[in-house]
Formats: structure tokens, C-alpha cells, sequence
């Protein structure tokens, strides 16, 4: 039975993690693509599986290893994000929002929305972006895939044996006075 809980009982739990941890996350994100794409606000919903806890660097020296290639990858932090107290999160470069850094080992198949109506993959796929493999990457044969996940974005998670859902009302309510806010200081 899933335990319902608040975004910053999600922030607690994860951070209480100090090796690594499988987890497995819910999401709901929405979809980055040009301005002119006709599915512009469309959202992808899939299941995560991974790991929390782990040493980038370390999983992708770990991988050059197994290729039997120079283990001489050095991690740089992405200009976009700036490092929380716990190596789990990170937050954007001003600090606004929180995101969980995940070590993606595997993925459901992603279901597409649009203003609330399911869109099949047929349908939207020439309008998604392309997959890059991270240029700190290129040497790999096999890709270390992480993400960050906005904590906005996940709606559930499963870890250390429990699962957790954070209730809808609160996501929906944050979401409302960020709308809210924009508009006004758009004003």
C-alpha cells in the first residue's frame, strides 16, 4: 500500500541516502521541443528504474573499464545545475528548483499527453527531440545514462522497500501559484 506524502518528505528521504540506492520514480515531464512544434506542452509519462547514490564519475571510469579502455574520465557539473548538500539532488543555476540526479538503468514505455489526451507514440514521434549521447561520453560503446529529474515532475517513487505518492493536490496547488507568480511578474 503507497504512503502519501509531501514533496518535502520525497526531499528528506532521498537525501537521508548516502550509498547507492535503486529507485524507482514516476514521472510526468513535459516535453522540450521548438515553439513552432504543433505538440509544444505536450508531457511524456514513464517509469524510471535506477540508482541514487552513486559516483558519476565513478560509473563512467567503471564502464571504460569494462571496455577495456583508459579509465581517465574526470565529471564536470553542468552549467545549468549547481550541487545540493547531498549528491542525490541538485538545483538549477539560481537555485529555484530542485531536481533528483538518477543513474537511469531502465525505462518503461513512455506514454505522450496532450492537454490531457493520451497521443500515441505513432502520432508524435517526428516531433520529438533526437537522443544525443553526452560528448564526455563519445568513447563509450555503451552510454552511462543520468538525469535529473525536477522534483516538480515525479508524482511517485519506490525505494528502500516503501512505496511513496506525492498527493496530486499538493503538485497541482504548487503549480497553480507558480502560474500565478509568472503571470505577475510578467505584468
Amino acid at each position: 500500500m503507497p504512503e502519501y506524502v509531501t514533496k518535502e518528505e520525497i526531499v528528506e528521504l532521498i537525501k537521508s541516502v548516502k550509498t547507492s540506492t535503486m529507485i524507482t520514480i514516476d514521472a510526468e515531464t513535459e516535453i522540450k521541443v521548438p515553439k513552432s512544434n504543433p505538440f509544444r506542452g505536450a508531457t511524456k509519462r514513464n517509469t524510471i528504474n535506477g540508482q541514487i547514490g552513486f559516483y558519476y564519475g565513478n560509473a563512467v571510469n567503471n564502464e571504460l573499464g569494462r571496455e577495456d579502455k583508459p579509465m581517465d574520465f574526470r565529471p564536470q557539473v553542468a552549467k545549468w545545475q549547481k550541487p545540493t548538500d547531498s549528491r542525490n539532488l541538485v538545483t538549477n543555476a539560481d537555485g529555484s528548483k530542485l531536481y533528483v540526479f538518477i543513474r537511469v538503468l531502465s525505462s518503461g514505455t513512455p506514454r505522450y499527453f496532450m492537454e490531457g489526451q493520451e497521443v500515441s507514440k505513432e502520432t508524435i514521434a517526428p516531433y520529438l527531440p533526437e537522443h544525443r549521447t553526452p560528448h564526455t561520453q563519445e568513447n563509450l560503446d555503451k552510454e552511462v545514462v543520468v538525469r535529473s529529474f525536477a522534483l516538480d515532475n515525479i508524482l511517485g517513487v519506490k525505494m528502500l522497500g516503501n512505496e511513496f505518492v506525492i498527493s496530486k493536490t499538493v503538485i497541482e496547488q504548487e503549480r497553480e501559484v507558480a502560474e500565478i507568480v509568472r503571470e505577475h511578474e510578467d505584468a
